[in-house]
């Protein structure tokens, strides 16, 4: 498994008691002592979705029976989360399933952004022990005593450029919230004590309606920049469509391409193969570097000719290498050559075309 050897023992087991005091409100799950292998097994991971979601993952099998079940556990979580919205930038199933630890790093720390977790004191200041250490390491905190997110890691613990998308995004919704929250808080009255008298400010109109504007201005602010996201979105699964619409055709013509060309092939082979009804074949042969051939006729079909029927046919004294014209299967149209008198030479649109190559015989290869 990958080890992430740039990460502290402290960091890593930093996120190993996080992981734990989220199980620990499930008694029947066990505490892990390892990022890699507790969060690659297949059961930590979705009864800790299970845990954090209050609902259990879809199609999870609890234990595994094997590796695929195991690995399959992963992606299902995985499918949980994209229908959650829920999208960990630069952390896959495959990732994870491998133990990969920056991966699973990466991972925990969009659960932690995303869901409600339970905390202890022990695990309070679980992501946030850094910053006293090193006021330059960017820490999401709150110092509300009700804050429904837990604090989130360290900038340092994963590449930089994760942690500024993701950290620019939560700070954007949460001061989105904050401003939200305190327009609504300043419109709800404090109750008045029992039996006081309630007298209306003479201004309170005006700043009735001051408030209702900075409410409407706010929530239209929230609004227009849902739907600017949601557009560029929609724009990129429009462009996502368009480009998997194109390698579609592009592969659909590549395979009518090669069904052509397989089809072609066996025909070729089907009509090399097959023997004339005629009992007579032409021969056709070529001595040398001649450009034109010898024709002659043999009176035996095609398939019955040996080497010695040509040569007979053929009469030539000398040494010479004997080449035929033949189909194959995986690479075409080739020249073999025959030795043997009584092999069956091979034919070529019916008819058998010869090559006849002289041979020089030198003096030392004449046996005594």
């Amino acid at each position: 498994m990958l080890t992430f050897n740039s990460v502290g023992q402290k960091t890593v087991t930093t996120y190993i008691t996080w992981v734990n005091n989220q199980l620990s409100r499930d008694p029947t799950c066990q505490p892990i002592s390892s990022l890699e292998r507790g969060l690659s097994d297949g059961i930590t991971l979705p009864k800790l979705l299970a845990i954090l979601g209050e609902e259990p993952v879809p199609g999870v099998v609890i234990p595994p029976k094997n590796e695929p079940t195991r690995k399959q556990n992963i992606r299902l979580c995985f499918q949980y989360l994209q229908q959650r919205h829920i999208h960990p930038r630069n952390s896959t199933a495959p990732d994870v399933s491998n133990g990969n630890i920056k991966c699973i790093m990466r991972l925990l720390l969009a659960l932690a952004a995303n869901f409600k977790a339970y905390k202890t004191s022990e695990s309070r200041s679980i992501f946030g022990y850094a910053a006293a250490t090193n006021p330059d390491k960017l820490i999401l905190q709150n110092n509300s005593q009700n804050h429904d997110h837990p604090e989130l890691p360290d900038k340092s613990l994963v590449a930089s450029d994760d942690l500024d998308w993701m950290y620019s995004n939560v700070l954007d919704t949460r001061h989105q919230l904050e401003a939200l929250k305190r327009v609504l808080l300043r419109d709800i009255p404090t109750p008045a004590p029992p039996g006081a008298e309630v007298v209306p400010h003479p201004n309170s109109g005006g700043l009735q309606c001051t408030r209702c504007s900075d409410k409407d201005g706010t929530i239209a602010e929230l609004n227009k920049r849902l739907k600017d996201a949601i557009m560029s979105r929609d724009k990129q699964i429009v462009d996502l469509k368009s480009k998997l619409s194109a390698r579609n055709d592009e592969i659909s013509s590549l395979k009518s391409v090669l069904d052509k060309r397989q089809a072609n092939n066996k025909r070729r082979h089907e009509i090399h193969n097959t023997a004339p009804s005629s009992t007579s074949t032409k021969i056709l042969y070529y001595i040398g570097n001649s450009t034109t051939p010898y024709l002659s006729d043999i009176s035996k079909p095609l398939g019955d000719i040996t080497l010695a029927d040509f040569k007979t046919l053929v009469n030539r004294t000398g040494c010479y290498r004997y080449c035929f014209k033949s189909y194959d299967t995986e690479v075409g149209a080739v020249r073999a050559e025959v030795k043997s008198d009584g092999a069956v030479l091979p034919g070529w649109d019916g008819r058998i075309i010869a090559f006849l190559e002289k041979q020089d015989i030198s003096l030392d290869q004449i046996e005594i």
